[in-house]
């Protein structure tokens, strides 16, 4: 995230379960009437289990991939292991 002339600017985010309290210090996007919220409290307000990291950004993935027709790339991290969990 950047922070320039006072408007917060970032690529795609979702926030999963984050400490919601920094929103709370600054203009989101230049949006005054915006309130940050998390894919945790989204969940709570319905009454269902929130969802983990691992499951939203397979969820994203798969969309984008399915969206964008394109066919996902498993990343290695340093240690060898798929990022994917070897799915």
């Amino acid at each position: 995230m950047r922070i320039r002339h006072g408007v917060t600017s970032h690529g795609f985010a979702l926030n999963v379960d984050p400490d919601m309290t920094a929103f709370e210090r600054f203009t989101v996007c230049g949006l005054h009437d915006v309130t940050m919220v998390s894919l945790r409290q989204l969940a709570a307000e319905q009454g269902i289990p929130a969802p983990t990291d691992a499951e939203v950004r397979d969820a994203v993935g798969a969309e984008l991939t399915a969206s964008w027709g394109i066919q996902a790339v498993r990343r290695r991290r340093a240690n060898g292991s798929s990022s994917d969990g070897g799915r």
